[in-house]
């Protein structure tokens, strides 16, 4: 399997649900479908089983926590499940910084969690 394909395998056994796979970027979110213990740390087992799977890939992955609203949200004909919020968008800028190294920026916030 690829890189969606590992980070789909870690994404359900870590219990969070993936919220787009748009090109070879994927968002995923803990605590939005269901309430998942330990998130944080949850998350970090994702980032690092992908990144070690993925060596050759040159994965580049950025990550934050806070407040989203999250729900299926779009048309009759063009629904799916979304996340909105700053960390969303946190997440993905720290991920572009991360570019073009392979390597994991989180933000200040996740990073006291843990």
């Amino acid at each position: 399997g690829g890189f969606l394909d590992c980070a789909q395998y870690h994404t359900k056994v870590e219990k969070g649900t993936i919220d787009s796979l748009i090109g070879d970027r994927v968002t995923l979110t803990f605590n939005a479908a269901v309430v998942c213990v330990g998130h944080k740390i949850r998350m970090c087992h994702v980032m690092l089983g992908i990144q070690n799977e993925c060596k050759r890939d040159n994965i580049s992955i950025g990550a934050a926590t806070g407040t989203a609203v999250c729900g299926n949200c779009g048309t009759s004909t063009a629904m799916g499940f979304k996340v909105f919020g700053r960390c969303v968008g946190a997440a993905r800028a720290l991920e572009q910084l991360c570019r073009p190294r392979a390597t994991i920026f989180i933000s200040e916030q996740l990073a006291q969690g843990v």
